[in-house]
């Protein structure tokens, strides 16, 4: 048997119209930014709260030769977090930076006091989370009596009072004014790449993890994939 399938009540509207609304696109301005998003109307990265802190403690530990490791989780968001920071590294020719990621079985989700001292074991100077940490008051004040730094990169809620960090770079921070509230970790990491040398050739992971997750396809984080889909070529240096 066929079937027809009708919208319920005079008021229903344009099918389209209504999943715009739930979206929160209403004005014709703000459809055209949504049909055809640009890269460059991304938002300052400067915007984010202690950007500035975070984009001067990296270039400190670039220009000494420090050991960076990069603090991921487990999922889609934190490991291409992880992979946009190290690209990044390995394109701006630094070679003293690696990658942890917690047993998901073992340590479990994020920061970890135990995992804060293996690294420090391993030389790690500044550690610098993806997609976790904003919660980790124990194991950032742990890193901190090691003698270790941390900025924060996270997009999770606040729980409570913000870790000790050298930075924190999270939009839910209750004084954060960053306009788009839905970067995923992976953006947060992004936006930091963006700070720190402005460039775009870490785009394709970025807009791959938005995509993967489904998460927020609007605002800035449509504009990473509408941007990966029309194939904008990538630097191949810094």
């Amino acid at each position: 048997m066929k079937r027809v399938w009708k919208s319920r009540g005079e008021q229903a509207g344009n099918f389209l119209d209504q999943v715009l609304l739930r979206r929160g696109v209403a004005s014709a301005p703000e459809r055209e930014i949504f049909f055809n998003p640009k890269y460059e109307q991304s938002f300052d990265p400067f915007l984010l709260k202690d950007m500035e802190k975070a984009v001067e403690r990296v270039v400190r530990a670039v220009e000494k030769e420090e050991k960076i490791t990069i603090y991921a989780d487990y999922d889609a968001d934190a490991v291409t977090a992880a992979a946009v920071l190290l690209r990044f590294f390995e394109q701006a020719g630094f070679k003293n930076a690696d990658c942890y990621i917690p047993d998901r079985f073992s340590e479990g989700y994020g920061m970890n006091v135990e995992s804060v001292e293996t690294l420090r074991e391993r030389g790690t100077n500044l550690i610098i989370t993806v997609d976790c940490g904003i919660n980790a008051l124990e194991p950032v004040m742990k890193a901190s009596q090691l003698g270790i730094d941390v900025v924060v990169t996270d997009h999770h809620r606040l729980t409570g009072p913000l870790p000790n960090a050298c930075a924190v770079v999270n939009q839910h921070r209750p004084d954060d004014e960053y306009p788009f509230k839905d970067l995923t970790g992976v953006g947060v990491a992004f936006k930091l790449v963006q700070a720190l040398a402005g460039m775009d050739y870490v785009i394709h992971l970025a807009a791959y993890e938005a995509t993967a997750r489904a998460f927020g396809r609007h605002g800035s984080t449509r504009g990473l994939t509408r941007r990966e889909r029309t194939g904008a070529s990538a630097p191949t240096s810094t």
